[in-house]
């Protein structure tokens, strides 16, 4: 099934291609007026006119999960979503890259600090946020008399195809379902530390 990971603000929410009933929450795309009104926005479907409308767009998702706590949907870990927002996951990097240095417990640390340190400040000077094409088009953008705001909002991305990391059930599991080995479920999703499902951002070839 195909999910979508959204950004809107700066909270991350979980959606699949599903209509969303009433009494249901929803994330639909407004492509407004203007570049400052155009993006996503969440909802909830109270049988009003509007959100009627808004359950029936083509691109409206039905919310599933979200790192805002909200009645009746799931709970996302805000780290696993910024860790796909970036593309890295720095504690991570950092763990590796210790594991890999000499010495006792307390160099191991700081071989982790260091190199945090070291990649956030190789972020700052070097970080460069658009592509020479998104210049290019800024240009143009500014020309139709775009502000620098809704341009930088334009170019920024808030929507990624992920998937959940799932595992093995054991037997007593599979028996609990009470469907036979055949018809029975043989996958669940995979829970962190904290119980929040793991999102895995899905990866295309070019």
């Amino acid at each position: 099934m195909k999910l979508e990971l959204i950004k809107v603000e700066n909270e991350y929410y979980l959606g699949k291609q599903e209509k969303v009933q009433e009494g249901e929450h929803g994330i639909v795309f407004a492509h407004g007026l203007s570049l400052s009104t155009r993006g996503h926005y969440t909802f909830f479907h109270d049988g009003r006119n509007v959100n009627i409308l808004n359950s029936i767009c083509s691109e409206t998702l039905k919310m599933t999960h979200s790192t805002k706590e909200i009645d009746g949907i799931g709970k996302l870990s805000l780290e696993n979503c910024q860790e796909i927002d970036n593309g890295y996951h720095l504690e991570n990097m950092a763990d590796f890259y210790g594991a890999k240095a000499k010495g006792n417990v307390d160099f191991k640390l700081g071989a982790n600090q260091g190199f945090e340190d070291g990649f956030k400040k190789a972020i700052e000077l070097n970080e460069k946020l658009f592509t020479i094409e998104n210049m290019i088009e800024a240009i143009s953008l500014h020309r139709k008399s775009f502000t620098t705001a809704e341009i930088i909002k334009s170019f920024q991305k808030t929507k990624w195809e992920v998937e959940i990391v799932m595992e093995s059930m054991n037997i007593d599991e599979i028996r609990e379902q009470g469907q036979g080995f055949l018809n029975a479920n043989l996958n669940k999703p995979k829970l962190d530390d904290y119980g929040f499902v793991i999102l895995k951002r899905i990866q295309h070839e070019a």
